[in-house]
């Protein structure tokens, strides 16, 4: 995906249709801005992780810095 011209990463939390609809959205809310904090306070303390361009929590969305290089899965 592209976010004013960069190579981005959108990543996105499905809904678990097992869970109550109002619990599925307060956990997926909860759970990206739990995210958000780490990586924030991750680039504060200096770590090379990606850039975050755009959170948007009502869509379960985050956009981030795409990183050149092998996925995790790859790697591993």
């Amino acid at each position: 995906v592209k976010w004013a011209g960069q190579d981005a990463v959108s990543k996105t939390r499905n809904p678990r249709s097992y869970r109550h609809p109002d619990l599925e959205k307060r956990l997926v809310r909860e759970r990206i801005r739990s995210e958000v904090r780490i990586i924030e306070k991750l680039i504060s303390n200096g770590l090379a992780v990606p850039s975050l361009y755009s959170v948007d929590t009502a869509n379960s969305e985050i956009i981030m810095e795409f990183i050149e290089g092998p996925t995790l899965e790859q790697a591993l």
